[in-house]
């Protein structure tokens, strides 16, 4: 399994609109082969800050979900609500 947190903060003023963006993504990628969990969060306490956990089953479903339509057309629409990319970490479960 493919376990990470997916970090990206808003620009300023964005925060409502990258939200809104990011929580549309929810629902398509939870229907996607292979995922097992897809949750969106705000970081409390900073509501520029937006985190993904994420569970796929193996690489190649999330290999996948990165090129699949809507994320595609996500990272087009990133640069104007985002303060850079996504900082990802991926986990090892012990």
């Amino acid at each position: 399994m493919i376990t990470l947190i997916a970090r990206i903060k808003s620009k300023s003023g964005k925060e409502n609109e990258l939200r809104e963006e990011l929580l549309a993504l929810v629902s398509p990628a939870r229907a996607e082969k292979g995922c097992i969990e897809y949750i969106l969060h705000t970081v409390e306490g900073d509501p520029s800050s937006f985190l993904f956990y994420e569970t796929w089953k193996d690489q190649e479903a999330f290999d996948a979900h990165v090129k699949t339509e809507i994320q595609i057309a996500f990272s087009k629409k990133k640069a104007a609500l985002a303060d850079g990319d996504f900082e990802v970490v991926f986990l090892r479960k012990l």
